[in-house]
């Protein structure tokens, strides 16, 4: 079993256990889309509004960390996302598992002329899709 992403999908490949729980740490800065149940708005102790309320999994997302939650079947893709999206690790069920990339091209990432060479190659990212949503904060 492993994850595997890149051209807007994160999907999980080779299911041959059952799956409970899939969490994903990352880096970058995403919008994602997918067919879970999300908390979106806690209004107050006993009042939440919630994003596809009829889904028995839930999607979980705090400080680049997302968590997925199943209760009977487990779909192979898991969401959609825009932005720039780099996984560091990945684990099911308390168990880390591999991770592996696609749609990236490594020769195309050194960005160099030949009358700059002996200087140190220029890498450009290619861990983005679409547009990065802009960071939101407090205003000053």
């Amino acid at each position: 079993m492993r994850i595997i992403y890149g051209n807007s999908i994160c999907k999980l490949e080779g299911l041959n256990v059952s799956v409970g729980i899939i969490e994903i740490s990352y880096r970058g800065n995403i919008t994602i889309k997918h067919k879970h149940r999300e908390v979106i708005q806690r209004i107050s102790k006993n009042l939440i509004r919630v994003k596809n309320k009829n889904k028995t999994s839930i999607l979980t997302r705090t400080n680049n960390k997302i968590r997925i939650e199943y209760q009977n079947k487990v779909d192979v893709e898991l969401f959609k996302w825009i932005g720039d999206f780099r996984i560091i690790s990945a684990k099911v069920n308390d168990k880390s598992i591999p991770v592996e990339v696609f749609g990236i091209d490594y020769p195309n990432l050194i960005d160099s002329k030949p009358e700059s060479m002996g200087k140190p190659e220029n890498y450009r990212g290619n861990y983005k899709y679409g547009r990065v949503p802009r960071k939101r904060g407090r205003k000053r």
